[in-house]
């Protein structure tokens, strides 16, 4: 391929994976950013560097790109840095989108353009201390005071204190707290208030209201999270979020709202984790394969070649994902609809899922290219950006949910749904199965599929087979789990390991069925088709070797004859998507100055700008 074929084909393929206009206006914010003296400072390498002077360098950021008025470069100042992105995302995705979900019109009308305008700074206060995310204990409390008309907040005890709050050690004017609601001495459930924590002039804590600072992370370190603690701050009744549930001047309650929709509030975090995934991974797969050295062993490029071919599906997938979850937000508009809470569970357990799998998938993916570049002298600058890739994305395993919890969050939904759909044929017939368990309409077939002998097999039909071959060990390994849950409350303690699998299957299942239909309803250019089709068909037989080949030898759906077939079919796939990895790394776009100090640059001189 000419050098010329390579442009075409990485202009073409940018264009597919990030929209014809948007891969242009990236192009240029990136650019905007390098020149611009604030937004390129990305790096400090100084001696006095600490924590607090990273927090101030990102608050600096966020002020110069916010005065770009531009969310293009926003969006393309987040893929620069971390501790950027996860700020932007506290304010607009959670506390932005809990008014959005939770508010009524006037409650709306009163935040939203401040919101927007950056006139507030506005944080998430759900986890506590001593109950990370387990609602139902939750020890905040806000008491209806009808005297008053007023909700007094305390915090009764130190396991209630909220923490791990991003903004709160210093930054955020308000926050949208959940409290137990007390009228009348009666716990009448969980409700979001918004709370005013810093004066919006002078910074200062209001009345009643304790915020600390934890102080130094592992990672992002840009951002300040902290804690709360409230001590009898009274608030209006009217900032009591009251879209779903209303109390009155009298302290009557109309509506409680249900359960499920507390959760809601999390999972566009989850999904949006794909485009912090795609991000991290491009960025570190960049570093590696644009300019490597030719001292990279061939078995380090063998292992990177899976990885790429999953950052594109995963690239590819999200765009099937992100519209499902558009018309999510749309049903969302009236969340008390059938239609809304129809969809809720299924959306709260893929969502859990796919949070776990990808992003132990991107530290997995981390660790790797961190060992690629270490041995290697023209990469060794690099070494230090990927490790502080790794300690940026290290709470993203835990944040937002522990994955374990969240895996076996989805395991329980899928069960549920499973048994069902394995009833004998004199019982009730089961309902119509959608979403992200909709193979299971067709159950028994995927019971009685025999995997084709693998070493005969036409490479085209190889993607289809995984799928299959996913579906069939989903439901197997899923019908024995049922069988041994005599005992359900040891069951799930002793079954942690097969129940964390049984997600991670179940959602290979969804990304390449995700990845499949973006093909069909996306339609990409003839010229990168094939492309495509070999990244899906590569990091499918790898995520078989990576979760499938044990319980496929249980299930003797797979022989060592097939395995071995399917190893050598990786490494011939692999070797193809290398030839054409330059012109991917190219599509990524990527610029140098994002990826890691250069070395010998001032940005003083013209050059460090060019």
């Amino acid at each position: 391929m000419s050098s010329n074929d390579d442009d075409t084909g990485a202009s073409t393929l940018s264009a597919y994976l990030y929209g014809e206009e948007e891969a242009l206006e990236r192009k240029v914010a990136f650019q905007t950013i390098q020149r611009d003296s604030i937004l390129g400072n990305l790096f400090d390498e100084s001696d006095s560097y600490s924590y607090r002077s990273a927090r101030k360098r990102t608050m600096q950021q966020i002020r110069r790109a916010t005065e770009y008025k531009s969310q293009a470069l926003i969006r393309t100042m987040a893929e620069c840095c971390n501790s950027f992105n996860m700020r932007m995302g506290v304010h607009e995705i959670l506390f932005r989108t809990t008014i959005s979900v939770f508010g009524s019109e006037e409650q709306k009308e009163a935040y939203m353009q401040k919101i927007d305008a950056y006139d507030v700074i506005g944080s998430f206060a759900m986890t506590e201390l001593g109950h990370s995310s387990s609602l139902r204990d939750l020890e905040t409390t806000a008491t209806f005071d009808k005297i008053k008309d007023e909700f007094v907040l305390d915090s009764p005890t130190l396991t209630s204190t909220k923490w791990w709050i991003g903004m709160v050690g210093q930054t955020a004017t308000h926050t949208v707290i959940l409290a137990q609601t007390i009228v009348d001495g009666d716990n009448v459930g969980l409700n979001w208030f918004i709370l005013q924590l810093r004066d919006i002039e002078t910074g200062n804590l209001m009345p009643g209201v304790l915020c600390g600072d934890v102080g130094a992370k592992a990672g992002r370190d840009g951002l300040d999270n902290g804690w709360i603690q409230l001590s009898g701050v009274r608030i209006p009744r009217t900032a009591m979020l009251m879209k779903l549930c209303t109390i009155d001047r009298d302290g009557n309650v109309e509506g409680p709202m249900h359960p499920a929709l507390m959760y809601a509030t999390l999972i566009p975090e989850r999904f949006t984790l794909t485009f912090a995934s795609n991000v991290t991974v491009g960025k570190a797969l960049t570093i590696c394969l644009k300019s490597p050295d030719a001292t990279m062993s061939v078995t380090r490029k063998l292992q990177l070649a899976p990885i790429l071919a999953g950052l594109i599906v995963n690239q590819v997938a999200e765009k099937t994902v992100m519209k499902f979850w558009e018309r999510v937000q749309e049903l969302g508009e009236d969340p008390t609809s059938e239609a809304y809470l129809a969809l809720l569970p299924d959306v709260h357990s893929i969502s859990a899922g796919l949070k776990a799998t990808i992003t132990w998938w991107t530290a997995d993916v981390l660790f790797i290219c961190q060992q690629a570049v270490g041995l290697s002298a023209k990469l060794g600058a690099s070494f230090g950006s990927i490790g502080r890739a790794i300690q940026d994305w290290g709470v993203m395993t835990t944040g937002g949910g522990d994955n374990y919890t969240l895996a076996e969050q989805s395991a329980r939904y899928l069960m549920a749904n499973l048994k069902r759909a394995l009833k004998t044929e004199g019982a009730k017939k089961p309902k119509t199965f959608t979403g992200s368990v909709s193979y299971l309409n067709r159950v028994q077939d995927i019971l009685v599929f025999t995997a084709s002998p693998f070493r005969l097999m036409e490479m085209e039909k190889m993607f289809e087979w995984c799928i299959s071959l996913f579906e069939t060990l989903t439901v197997k390994l899923g019908q024995r789990l049922l069988a041994g849950m005599e005992d359900r409350k040891a069951f799930w303690n002793q079954n942690m390991v097969d129940l964390n699998l049984l997600s991670n299957l179940h959602v290979q299942v969804y990304i390449l069925s995700q990845f499949q239909s973006a093909i069909t309803t996306f339609r990409p250019p003839s010229s990168i088709l094939p492309l495509l089709k070999l990244c899906g068909t590569l990091y499918a037989l790898d995520s078989v070797a990576r979760f499938g080949l044990e319980i496929a030898l249980e299930e003797q759906l797979l022989d060592k004859t097939d395995i071995y077939s399917l190893r050598r079919a990786i490494l011939a796939l692999s070797d193809k998507v290398l030839q054409a990895s330059p012109m991917m790394i190219e599509a990524l776009g990527y610029p140098e100055f994002i990826l890691h100090p250069i070395p010998g640059q001032s940005r003083n001189f013209p050059e460090a700008k060019l």
